[in-house]
Parts: structure tokens; C-alpha cells; sequence
């Protein structure tokens, strides 16, 4: 964040730990609370801002909560992104189908791992 590389080559770093679940949320809350400094550092560039792949962020999260909030955060401020409303969008969808499969698989869930184990 000093602006000593182009924020491009962190992509890695903010979104590599989204992959594993202990560390899915870190990238989130780390863009929560640097926003304003990552703004100002990612690019615009053929018509697109760099800015609008931050809701990716939100992505792994799973409930109808995680939806509002990344609703709440991202969506006011990147409605005047080029790209930014469609990204929060997309999200937001995501993570309410995320939450829908997870609300319908269950039950079903549940029943087939407590059943006794077959011979």
C-alpha cells in the first residue's frame, strides 16, 4: 500500500486467500477497512476500473447476511464504477444462491451423516 508497485501484481495477495476458508474473510475485512487507500491506487484502464473486482471479495460468503453486506459496502460505492454495479450484482447473487443450495441441501445433509453406517 506505500505505492512502491503497481497494485496489479497484489491481485495474489488479495484474492489468493479466498481459497481456503480459514482465511476467506481476511480479504474482505482488509478491504473494508483500506478502501479509500485502494481505490485511489488500482487503475482504470480500456474502460474498465480495476476497482469493480473488489466485490470479489464478498464471494465466499454464504448466508443471506453475507449478502446484505456486501450490498451495504460495496454497492453505494461502486455505483459510479464502470463495472462496479454489475460486479456487486453478480456477488450478491452468489452468495444468495450460495445460501439457497445450502438451505435446501441440509435436512438431507444431516439425515444421510447421522444415519448408522451401513455393513
Amino acid at each position: 500500500m506505500d505505492g512502491t508497485f503497481d497494485m496489479r501484481i497484489a491481485t495474489p495477495l488479495l484474492f489468493g486467500p479466498l481459497d481456503d476458508p480459514e482465511t476467506a474473510r481476511l480479504p474482505l475485512e482488509m478491504v473494508k477497512a483500506r478502501y479509500d487507500d485502494l481505490l485511489t491506487r488500482l487503475p482504470s484502464a480500456a474502460g474498465f476500473d480495476y476497482a469493480a473486482f473488489l466485490p470479489e471479495t464478498a464471494g465466499t460468503g454464504c448466508s443471506p447476511g453475507d449478502a446484505t453486506e456486501a450490498q451495504e459496502f460495496f454497492g453505494p460505492r461502486l455505483a459510479k464504477v464502470n463495472g462496479g454495479p454489475r460486479s456487486v450484482d453478480q456477488v450478491v447473487e452468489r452468495i444468495r444462491l450460495c445460501a439457497a443450495r445450502r438451505d435446501a441441501q441440509q435436512a438431507d445433509l444431516v439425515r444421510f451423516f447421522e444415519a448408522p453406517a451401513g455393513p
